[in-house]
């Protein structure tokens, strides 16, 4: 069964809510649908930020940026050529083409 979030608010959203289904393609426990899921199923479907700790209390963007370059160092990728604004710009290039 699918996954959706609805986004009410993001940047230029201009008031319209954008809703993204996730549909996992398989069961290898390293595919990002998967694991995205499994973190929605903990979180809730409260409205508030995507990434929040308890109580709703949302990551701030530094928080966000270290576990990302840790990710990065974990998998030997270029912590350099990567930063959180490369996740905005993979995931518009994905949806302008669908």
């Amino acid at each position: 069964m699918p996954s959706k979030i609805t986004f009410l608010t993001f940047k230029h959203s201009n008031g319209r809510p954008f809703v993204l289904t996730i549909k996992a393609a398989s069961s290898d426990l390293e595919c990002p649908v998967i694991l995205l899921t499994q973190y929605l199923a903990i979180r809730g479907s409260a409205p508030g930020f995507l990434f929040c700790f308890n109580e709703a209390v949302p990551v701030k963007r530094a928080q966000f940026n270290i576990q990302l370059k840790h990710a990065l160092q974990f998998c030997s990728y270029n912590t350099d050529r990567y930063k959180s604004i490369s996740l905005q710009i993979g995931a518009a290039k994905r949806l302008s083409s669908l």
